[in-house]
């Protein structure tokens, strides 16, 4: 098929969909075409080419990343322009693999199962086409929740308004308390790993937001939600923030997440488990958003008092400042010992203070002293 003819099968396909189509019905070739995110977005139907690709719908993609990078496919497509040969054991089928280029970047990816042979040419023109639909088709279905993250994590006012204004269109705003988790991979293919994880994230857990930004995976997390395990593959960590209560502040939760990847060395870290070390150096450095760093239990407390006109706050600290003596805290407040012990059993229902955490919270209070 010349270009002309490949020129007047674009304009009489409506959509991508029906252009892949066309090509499979033309060349009699299963074929398909993937985004960045190794989502589905067409695939043909005369030949059918689904056998080849139902995994990918019922979300094993991470399966097949790890297969690709074992058996080297990555370093033969990524950064090749030009058709990729291979023969797929899992089906015994000779095909080619072809990115799809959009402005000198590379928006998809166009596989075909070569049942009958196919030229250069002709599959050039195929992905060519492709990246016309592409274009389209980038512009016009951005995912507008994932966008707001981005916009939260750039740290600006004008950013966070409009973020704010998204998520509360989109009915996510104070959905949940939150955290921010960091993923990375110190694998050389990335961001393929990450494009993979999050497609495959998106698929089983839809609350949970995640995006791609300073070269890392990013996700916010309701803490009532849950990475599926078998996501966590062995060549990814994780980071942790604290939970937090409000967005205006995720930009530092991010830095949290960061800090715990970046000084632990386990594939799970808590950013409460370097809170210690975070603090010395907090304690001597200018830090942008005091408030992000106080932990949540100690937020919700002196705002409680401010509310209510209690006196936990100041009984908590005391008791710390005491060795967690309840007899000396009583002298020292000049109040009864028993309400020293109700105060404190009531700080864990009402605030979850965790009798365990001792420290942080010291650390968390002097970090309070900064507002």
């Amino acid at each position: 098929m010349n270009t002309i003819d490949f020129f007047e099968l674009i304009t009489t396909c409506e959509d991508l969909d029906s252009f892949i189509d066309a090509c499979g019905k033309r060349f009699g070739n299963p074929l398909w075409i993937m985004d960045n995110a190794y989502h589905l977005l067409a695939y043909s139907h005369t030949p059918d080419s689904y056998v080849y690709i139902e995994d990918f719908t019922s979300g094993k993609t991470m399966g097949h990343i790890k297969e690709w990078l074992e058996s080297g496919l990555f370093q033969k497509v990524t950064g090749n322009h030009g058709p990729v040969y291979i023969h797929d054991d899992s089906f015994d089928k000779d095909m080619v693999v072809l990115n799809v280029i959009f402005q000198d970047r590379i928006v998809g990816k166009l596989s075909i199962v070569l049942d009958h042979p196919m030229d250069v040419k002709n599959t050039l023109n195929i992905a060519q086409g492709a990246s016309i639909y592409l274009r389209s088709y980038l512009t016009t279905t951005n995912n507008t929740l994932e966008q707001a993250l981005i916009l939260l994590l750039q740290n600006d006012d004008d950013s966070e308004a409009i973020a704010h204004r998204i998520l509360s269109e989109e009915l996510y705003h104070k959905q949940a308390t939150y955290q921010i988790v960091c993923v990375e991979t110190k694998e050389e293919h990335r961001f393929d790993i990450y494009s993979a994880f999050i497609s495959d994230l998106r698929r089983e857990c839809p609350y949970i937001l995640s995006t791609l930004f300073r070269n890392r995976c990013f996700l916010l997390v309701p803490v009532n939600s849950h990475i599926p395990k078998h996501l966590c593959t062995a060549d990814m960590r994780f980071g942790y923030s604290l939970p937090f209560d409000q967005l205006h502040v995720v930009a530092n939760y991010a830095d949290q997440a960061e800090f715990a990847l970046q000084t632990g060395s386990e594939q799970i870290e808590k950013f409460e488990d370097h809170y210690l070390n975070f603090a010395k150096a907090a304690l001597h450095a200018q830090i942008k958003n005091e408030e992000a760093y106080i932990m949540p239990e100690i937020r919700r407390m002196i705002d409680y008092d401010e509310k209510y006109h209690t006196e936990y706050y100041k009984t908590f600290v005391t008791y710390l400042s005491n060795a967690e003596s309840k007899h000396r805290t009583s002298e020292i407040l000049g109040v009864h010992l028993n309400t020293v012990k109700y105060r404190l059993s009531q700080m864990t229902e009402l605030f979850s203070i965790d009798p365990t955490k001792g420290k942080l919270y010291c650390l968390s209070i002097l970090l309070a002293g900064y507002l």
